[in-house]
Parts: structure tokens; sequence; C-alpha cells
């Protein structure tokens, strides 16, 4: 706890998700949780349950909680206000730019199309 004080940060990485119970955000739930076990952080999950305020409360929770980094999960987040958060923010599925790092998926290949440039 000392430590974490004087590093103005935990070993916590918040999750913010729409819906534990969708099998997709499950699984994404799942291996983020073992690759943050593996690496000595433990998670701080939320699920906001598409509810705007919830998600807003959360991210000012993890915040607040002095969490090393933010990975979120969401469609409605204006992007001034992760960019704003003064903590890393990792976007699934929406990038925002900005130096904030996103995981996308390749829509096309996953479909087993291809793209014609």
């Amino acid at each position: 706890m000392a430590r974490s004080l004087s590093k103005q940060r935990t070993n916590t990485i918040g999750v913010i998700v729409p819906h534990i119970v969708h099998p997709y955000f499950a699984k994404l739930v799942s291996n983020i949780e073992r690759a943050a076990s593996d690496r000595g952080y433990k998670i701080l999950l939320c699920n906001y349950r598409e509810e705007n305020s919830r998600e807003r409360e959360y991210l000012e929770m993890c915040k607040s909680n002095r969490v090393a980094g933010v990975i979120i999960c969401s469609g409605s987040m204006e992007t001034g206000e992760m960019r704003n958060l003064g903590i890393p923010v990792v976007t699934v599925e929406r990038n925002i730019g900005c130096g904030t790092a996103s995981v996308e998926c390749d829509n096309y290949q996953a479909a087993g199309w291809r793209r014609s440039i």
C-alpha cells in the first residue's frame, strides 16, 4: 500500500465493459485477467450495462483508485474524456487517436472477405 501511494498508482487495471454476460466480453475479460495476473496486476471489473452515467462513474472510480490504466469497451464515451484522464487508456473496437492504444478486429478478414484497396 505504501509503495502504491509513493508511485501514485496501484498494480490494478480498470476494465470497463457494457455487459459481462455477453460471451464476447466474458472471454475478453477472462483473457485480460489472465494476462494481467501473469504480469503481477489485478483487474477492477466494471459492468456499466450500457448506462452512460454508470460508465462515467466507473471511469472516475478507476481514476480515484489510482489504477495503472484502463481498458474500456465503449462506443458512447467522448474521446476528450478518455484522453484527459491522466492515466493510460486502451480502447477496444474504437480508436480515439492522440497517443492512446486501441485493439480492433479486422472484420473483413474475420468474415473471410478480401479488401480491394
